[in-house]
């Protein structure tokens, strides 16, 4: 429960009065668990204005039009992207949580004999995978064990979906606000297929599986310097690169002529690489000292 850094209000009692204005066209799941809770915890039902848009509501707080917002946390990222200064602008002053139970899915996938498919959501994020954020690379690694055929795809992080289970319409990148099952629930219903297993990534882990495999070699479409770090140059053709260098080959965009679209044809480079050291020679005669160094790695993800 958020209102303006200068509110008179400082308390739920002093609100209850009020309506609670909120975005119920991209949290009406999490307005609806929030209604629930205060009348279990604080005996009373709240009143709800209605907001479609992020953008709105934060403006209506900030001028005054409305008094009180009710935000979900995981969704503070969308007010900031439109408004960068929101929180320290504002203040909360009621909060309640809640605990929902996921059951972890089991297809039931012979990846000896079956084709299966491994989502993989990477968030642009270093500390832990799971770190609530949006997902900003969606990718399906597809594998034939019958054929040895490995396929890539990937999906745009601004297509418009309806979330998996929400049934709300927003973005593919968001839906990993509400966890990595929602995404791969969004993934299966967009696509009508089946995802199997996930890998969730952020650039720590990025770099640290690169680094691990003693660095990886990736095909570029371009001669482009990092507009990251502008100290790391990238050649037409084969590249060795150690985790860091990986990681901002994957992660460029402004270098590029059609930039994201661009920038997704390099992150499916860097996993044919990764891919590629995983089955070399080098990699299967030391293995068991490869797996010790993977297996902390993993155990993260």
């Amino acid at each position: 429960m958020i209102v303006d850094a200068n509110s008179q209000y400082m308390k739920l009692e002093d609100v209850k009065a009020l309506p609670f204005s909120a975005n119920t066209s991209q949290d009406k799941a999490n307005v609806d668990k929030v209604v629930e809770l205060f009348e279990k915890e604080h005996k009373f039902t709240p009143s709800i204005d209605p907001y479609e848009t992020y953008e709105g509501l934060q403006r209506d707080l900030l001028n005054g039009t409305t008094q009180v917002m009710l935000l979900s946390e995981n969704h503070r990222m969308m007010v900031e992207q439109v408004n960068p200064e929101f929180s320290k602008q504002t203040r909360i002053i009621e909060q309640v949580s809640y605990t929902q139970k996921t059951n972890v899915r089991n297809t039931g996938a012979n990846v000896l004999k079956d084709t299966f498919t491994i989502l993989i959501s990477g968030i642009d994020t270093y500390g832990p995978v799971s770190t609530v954020a949006s997902s900003d690379v969606n990718m399906l690694v597809t594998v034939d064990p019958k054929t040895n055929q490995i396929l890539l795809t990937s999906i745009p992080r601004d297509y418009h979906v309806e979330l998996g289970t929400i049934g709300e319409m927003d973005k593919l990148t968001y839906s990993r606000i509400y966890g990595i099952n929602e995404t791969m629930t969004t993934v299966e219903k967009l696509l009508d297929i089946d995802v199997d297993f996930y890998v969730r990534v952020n650039f720590s882990s990025v770099e640290t599986v690169v680094d691990a495999l003693g660095g990886v070699t990736v095909e570029s479409k371009f001669n482009f310097n990092s507009t990251v770090d502008p100290s790391l140059h990238y050649n037409v053709g084969k590249n060795d690169l150690n985790g860091y260098e990986a990681l901002m080959f994957a992660r460029e965009r402004k270098a590029f002529p059609r930039g994201d679209e661009d920038r997704v044809v390099h992150q499916q480079e860097l996993m044919k690489g990764i891919i590629n050291s995983l089955t070399s020679p080098s990699f299967l005669l030391n293995y068991t000292r490869y797996y010790r160094r993977l297996a902390i790695v993993l155990k993260r993800i």
